[in-house]
C-alpha cells in the first residue's frame, strides 16, 4: 500500500495500477474502487505553468547578473 491519500475518498489504502499514455503513474483505490492519477489534468497543468514562471524569472535574473544588471 502506499501512504498517499486517494483524491476522490481521502483512504489510503490505494496501489499502483500501470501507468498513462504519458507515462504518469496510475492508481486503485481499494476503498472507493477510483482508478487513476492522483493529480487532476487541471493541477498537472498549474504547477507545471508555475514551474516555468520560476524558470523564467530565476533565468532572468542570472542573466542579469551575469550582465552585471541587477
Amino acid at each position: 500500500m502506499i501512504s498517499i491519500p486517494c483524491r476522490k475518498c481521502g483512504s489510503i489504502t490505494i496501489r499502483k495500477n500501470g501507468k498513462t499514455e504519458n507515462g504518469d503513474q496510475k492508481y486503485h483505490c481499494k476503498a472507493c474502487g477510483f482508478y487513476g492519477t492522483l493529480a487532476t489534468h487541471e493541477e498537472k497543468q498549474k504547477k507545471n505553468s508555475n514551474l516555468q514562471k520560476n524558470f523564467s524569472v530565476s533565468g532572468f535574473l542570472s542573466a542579469g547578473c551575469l550582465t552585471g544588471r541587477s
